[in-house]
């Protein structure tokens, strides 16, 4: 008897240590008639750069590529699932160039590559969120209710025609590019505003002045594959001048100039508006090659500098085209133009920086904008404000491309519009901030942009 009941306990902690095991990984649940087979202490973790909580915000209509690695926690080959639920109409699929596939069997503690490409059809921001579903190697496994797997690959082009495939407006540093698509694309442009000018005279108390000069436009269109990268650097509309004597607005982003107080705490100058361009190669915004791997430039204006009620005229340089716009200036309503403070495709401050307002006597300077070559200060009357940074369009019949052995301290023009980098834009358009223009949304036109700067990429096809 002792030696039948010792089998008997045996064979039953056998069983139910086999069957506590299994339920210890799975369960089953009989679900509108299927049998699911879902993870219970299975354990995978998401990890992307491009990620946040496993989840991904689309702007309007956007389309992305991203890298999602799955990591198995498991000391046992699965079963995985990479799925995705979302806020809205979204197409989600995997690339026909990528790693591993979003579903199939991963060993323990292996890490799956996947590269996922989403395109947000609805005109509102759409969050896409990502979840992993296992089981055991040997059972089928069926996704939950309410998520989506990803099955779908994407070997053709996920752009339309038309499609604005990305908008850049002013962050303070470097925003990039990477075509999903090879074909053709057109690029647009706006340069930034200058910053408006103070005074605290007695006609007008801590008054501002917006007599700044407006921001340039560079449209153009070009070839690129999924090998390139292009860095956008967008500038920023110029800073309100501070009263107090030498009190500097200051620089502003992407080649802006501070303005300053006058002496007599008076009057301020508004700074320069950064230029927005496209570079081949990434860096601080002032490294030098950076800016000269700039295919595309669109200048920003001067800030203004006002000291009479009676200059109400603009009195800041426009940014913009083959040369920025000089300053003007009124006086008992009369006009009158200052020399000619623009930077144009070999002059200027310095290549991509607009100079520093200059105070003098009761008009506080207004700083210059930035552009191909950066605006000059007001020397003869800060009442003017200053000079606007001139454009540039590689291909662009009159702009002037420099070496590519330039250096800072040696600049050398080549006497071709063509950059050194060959990459050359068609049908361009270069205009000054005194011209029309389309507005960014291309709803309108406007004469001169009057903010920050803006960029904005539409795919045209093969």
């Amino acid at each position: 008897k002792i030696i039948y009941i010792g089998i008997v306990l045996i064979i039953t902690v056998i069983a139910s240590m086999t069957y506590f095991s299994y339920a210890f990984f799975t369960r089953e649940d009989e679900y509108h008639g299927r049998l699911n087979i879902v993870a219970g202490t299975l354990d995978y973790r998401i990890e992307s750069n491009y990620l946040e909580n496993n989840s991904i915000t689309l702007s309007s209509k956007e389309v992305k590529e991203i890298d999602i690695s799955v990591v198995s926690m498991n000391d046992m080959s699965t079963e995985y699932d990479l799925n995705y639920a979302s806020t809205g109409d979204v197409l989600v699929y995997y690339s026909s160039a990528t790693p591993d596939l979003p579903r199939g069997q991963i060993s323990a503690n292996e890490v799956k590559n996947i590269k996922v490409i989403l395109k947000n059809r609805i005109s509102d921001d759409n969050t896409v969120t990502f979840d992993v579903n296992g089981g055991f190697a040997d059972k089928e496994l069926e996704i939950v209710e309410e998520k989506e797997s990803i099955t779908e690959v994407m070997v053709e082009c996920s752009y339309s025609i038309g499609d604005i495939v990305k908008t850049a407006g002013y962050t303070g540093g470097a925003d990039s590019f990477i075509p999903l698509c090879d074909g053709k694309y057109k690029i647009e442009l706006w340069g930034a505003a200058g910053g408006e000018s103070r005074t605290k005279a007695g006609w007008a108390t801590n008054e501002v002045w917006n007599t700044y000069g407006y921001g340039g436009y560079a449209k153009g269109e070009i070839s690129l594959t999924t090998e390139d990268e292009l860095f956008i650097y967008v500038g920023k509309k110029g800073a309100t001048g501070i009263l107090g004597s030498g009190s500097k607005s200051g620089q502003t982003f992407n080649g802006g100039g501070s303005g300053i107080g006058s002496a007599d705490n008076d009057d301020a100058g508004g700074s320069g508006g950064g230029a927005t361009d496209i570079r081949l190669v990434s860096g601080n915004w002032d490294n030098f090659d950076s800016l000269k791997s700039r295919i595309m430039v669109a200048g920003g204006g001067s800030g203004s500098a006002v000291v009479s009620k009676t200059f109400s005229q603009r009195a800041g340089g426009s940014g913009g085209g083959l040369s920025g716009n000089g300053s003007t200036w009124r006086y008992n309503y009369a006009e009158y133009k200052n020399p000619p403070y623009n930077a144009t495709q070999t002059t200027g401050y310095s290549f991509g920086k607009g100079e520093d307002g200059l105070s003098k006597g009761n008009a506080g300077g207004a700083g210059a904008g930035g552009g191909y070559y950066g605006g000059l200060a007001n020397k003869e009357s800060t009442a003017g404000g200053a000079g606007g940074g001139s454009g540039f369009i590689s291909g662009y019949e009159g702009c002037n491309a420099i070496s590519e052995s330039s250096t800072a301290t040696k600049i050398t023009h080549t006497g071709s519009s063509i950059h050194y980098s060959n990459r050359v834009f068609l049908y361009g358009v270069l205009k000054n901030g005194n011209e029309e223009m389309p507005t960014p949304d291309g709803s309108s036109t406007m004469i001169g942009n009057g903010s920050d700067g803006y960029a904005k990429i539409t795919y045209l096809g093969k």
